[in-house]
């Protein structure tokens, strides 16, 4: 005989209907610092992870994911915080390649006009043979020049190192 709540009753005992889905927690590792790691690591890492079917996750079924979003924003899976903006810099990284893009960290010690940036986007473009989108910072530290980066290459033709240079050839 069924009871309030879904409890069956006898007059013997009160036996808790089974539950029509069970919380199970996921096994959770950290991720590794993504900022770190060359897009050939991450596209190695994302092939050996197994990933769920997504499309067909359903908490009366599949249970709870443990993932809380606090009120600051934050993430967290079973009480590790996930680190949104990697994980961001990460998906866009390879949807870029995807789309035979390359992004340019570009320090000036002044802001740049949009025709410079024009400028610097066509001769990187040139150089590298790919779609450039360019990041720009302003660094008043160098004095003059730019320092571009784009993925593990650096060119520094700043002021700055210039001077540093030559100060280390007159000690030489």
């Amino acid at each position: 005989m069924a009871g309030l709540n879904g409890v069956h009753c006898s007059k013997q005992t009160i036996v808790p209907k089974p539950a029509i889905w069970h919380r199970t927690a996921v096994p959770y590792e950290p991720p590794p610092d993504l900022a770190t790691l060359s897009l050939a690591e991450i596209a190695g890492l994302n092939a050996a992870r197994k990933l769920p079917p997504v499309d067909q996750w359903d908490p009366k079924v599949s249970g709870d994911s443990l993932m809380t979003i606090r009120a600051d924003g934050r993430w967290f899976h079973d009480g590790g915080e996930i680190r949104r903006p990697a994980m961001i810099r990460a998906f866009a990284a390879i949807a870029a390649a995807q789309r035979g893009e390359v992004t340019a960290e570009v320090a000036s010690a002044h802001p740049l006009s949009e025709d410079q940036v024009a400028s610097l986007q066509e001769k990187l473009k040139a150089r590298e043979g790919r779609t450039v989108k360019i990041r720009t910072s302003v660094d008043p530290d160098l004095l003059g020049g730019l320092v571009v980066t784009i993925g593990s290459k650096r060119i520094d033709s700043s002021i700055r190192t210039r001077l540093n240079s030559l100060a280390h050839a007159m000690k030489g």
